[in-house]
């Protein structure tokens, strides 16, 4: 379907007035207003480029507000195309400047629409810890755009707050608070005559009545929202109000009526590329013909429909979300780090207040990374003999674990980056993410590793010049049949150690002698060593930290201490060796301060 009239009217007017006009200010505003238009009519590209043309005249006219409403909409392009990465940079991009000319009504758009982002990623995920980071990050900014529009009295903008709050509340399973504030919001949106506003606290409140299990009450409001939302010609908020109507169906077991509103609302998401809502509908369809029960069972189209609903998830890319919030909080931090310093008066005040501010910044990073690495607990279901012990030198850590899977093969690895810390551990994100692209590409680890070392030149622009960063990494990667007990190994630096079952001594096969990125070249090949192992035999994969620890006396324990190590606790099991080795290296180190990070993996067949 093409756009629709109303837009189509609206346009044509638009660029009457562009090509009319001969004030630049007026071109700006002109141009967001047209990359808005194509926005609300899912046309993606074009509005990018009226958000391009306008971002370039404002810089060079150094028109402040009209380059935030660019950076602003343009945000709000990326989140309905489900690309919150990028939509939460641009709305970063659009808050700063906002707060440095003190627009205090776009500031608190700016905070609302990073709430609305966060909000949303808490929806998209199965982790319980990145759900209440996301939903508590989502509150914060919705409190503070609150609070602003209270001191202006923008109601519009207290009401979109009001609903917000009473979102994340019901996504909490707090219903009392929830009701409170969507009360709250339609109080308002009743004195100001809100009537698009009706459309989403109707909406709402009827999705709160689903989870209290009054689905007559939760029919009438979804009604009453899809109606208002066909009357205006909002595809958005149709398609909101059909997926909301299907669950309340869904939840009664009425699975036919269920269906029928998901297929609709799925449709329309797909027409017009509303990402978060084709992830919920392929879910739900996928529940609904998996269900015994319906007369319509049928478990090709339930897993039809859950892979695609497992590859629209995949496209919402939570690390880069997470890496994106934390570069602009330590951006913030070192401006205002610059800005205190510029104080003469108060440099000892700036300089304790920044220390604060970096250890804050950093544990919240800890959060970030957490998030970003496997869950443990599905590791151990995989593979049940297995422990992983990660000791960070610095809160947040250079190395990571990685572990991904398929129908046949698990791959895991213990990567070292370069440095250790905040560097380190950005490092890790972007060795993270390229490993799991690596992965996906092929299933032989030594042609993986070759694809991570172009992957992470290519992230960090690496090349001959001296200018050119030289950051990399250490990785031991393996992947493991584990129906046939075939492990097959590459490392780049990193070896692996294996103690056969029964046998007192230990197996290390060597890695190709290079790094990954940095001035390793592009063609670089790594080596596959592939190994057959038996029932009870123990594999270890590490990065440098264990064996390079100094203990009080500036001893170091080296390779070889660690290697007797490992072979004289054969007989415990792997879940009492984690607990060994870490017992053990706290006594050796004593009082010393760590000087790098720690990562041992151990696996038993």
């Amino acid at each position: 379907m093409g756009i629709n009239t109303k837009h189509q009217s609206k346009i044509k007017s638009l660029l009457k007035l562009l090509q009319s006009t001969n004030d630049d200010f007026t071109k700006v505003n002109l141009l967001n207003e047209l990359g808005w238009e194509f926005v609300l009519e899912a046309q993606f590209l074009e509005s990018k480029v009226y958000f391009k043309k306008s971002e370039q005249l404002a810089q060079k006219l150094g028109y402040k507000s009209g380059l935030a409403e660019s950076y602003c909409f343009l945000g709000r392009g990326y989140e309905f195309e489900g690309n919150y990465a990028q939509s939460l940079e641009s709305q970063f991009k659009a808050l700063a400047i906002r707060e440095d000319i003190e627009d205090q009504k776009g500031i608190s758009y700016s905070l609302h629409y990073l709430g609305d982002i966060f909000l949303s990623q808490a929806n998209l995920t199965d982790a319980d810890t990145v759900f209440q980071d996301c939903n508590k990050k989502a509150l914060d900014y919705f409190f503070k755009s609150l609070s602003v529009a209270q001191q202006i009295d923008d109601k519009q903008s207290i009401a979109n707050s009001y609903n917000c709050i009473g979102n994340t509340y019901r996504q909490l399973n707090n219903s009392t608070k929830a009701t409170v504030y969507y009360s709250k919001a339609m109080k308002l949106r009743e004195k100001i005559g809100d009537k698009r506003g009706f459309i989403v606290t109707y909406n709402n409140m009827g999705k709160l009545q689903i989870q209290i299990g009054n689905y007559s009450q939760a029919l009438e409001y979804l009604f009453k929202s899809l109606n208002l939302s066909e009357e205006i010609g909002d595809k958005r908020a149709i398609v909101k109000a059909l997926n909301s109507v299907g669950n309340c169906y869904l939840m009664q077991k009425n699975y036919s009526k269920a269906k029928e509103y998901f297929i609709q609302s799925l449709n329309l998401s797909n027409e017009i590329n509303f990402l978060e809502f084709i992830v919920s509908a392929h879910h739900a369809l996928s529940e609904i013909f998996e269900t015994k029960d319906y007369e319509e069972y049928n478990i090709d189209l339930a897993l039809f429909y859950f892979k695609e609903y497992i590859k629209g998830r995949d496209r919402i890319n939570s690390k880069k979300l997470a890496q994106v919030e934390m570069n602009f909080e330590f951006q913030k931090k070192e401006a205002a780090l610059k800005s205190e310093q510029d104080k003469k008066n108060a440099v000892a005040a700036a300089i304790e207040k920044k220390n604060i501010e970096i250890i804050d910044s950093i544990n919240y990073a800890l959060r970030i990374q957490k998030a970003i690495l496997p869950i443990k607990d599905e590791i151990y279901n995989v593979l049940p003999n297995t422990f992983i012990l990660n000791k960070p030198k610095d809160i947040v850590s250079g190395d990571f674990y990685f572990f991904y899977q398929t129908k046949q093969i698990v791959f895991i690895a213990a990567a070292d980056c370069t440095g250790h810390g905040v560097p380190g551990a950005l490092m890790s994100m972007i060795g993270s993410e390229k490993l799991k692209e690596s992965v996906q590409q092929t299933k032989l680890v030594g042609d993986a590793l070759s694809k991570l070392n172009n992957g992470i030149k290519t992230a960090l622009k690496q090349s001959e010049n001296e200018d050119s960063t030289h950051d990399g990494m250490d990785i031991a990667l393996c992947s493991i049949d584990v129906s046939n007990k075939i492990l097959k190994y590459a490392g780049a630096n990193r070896p692996i150690w294996i103690i056969r079952n029964g046998h007192q001594e230990i197996t290390e096969i060597k890695a190709t002698k290079k790094a990954i990125g940095g001035f390793t070249e592009s063609t670089q090949h790594f080596e596959t060593h592939e190994i057959k192992l038996q029932l009870g035999d123990t594999f270890y994969l590490f990065t440098d930290g264990y064996a390079d620890t100094f203990s009080k006396h500036d001893k170091k324990l080296t390779s070889k201490r660690f290697k007797d190590v490992l072979i004289n606790i054969q007989e415990k099991n792997m879940q009492e060796q984690e607990q060994y080795l870490n017992d053990f290296i706290e006594n050796w180190r004593d009082d010393a301060e760590p000087i790098d990070d720690i990562l041992v993996i151990g696996i038993r067949i």
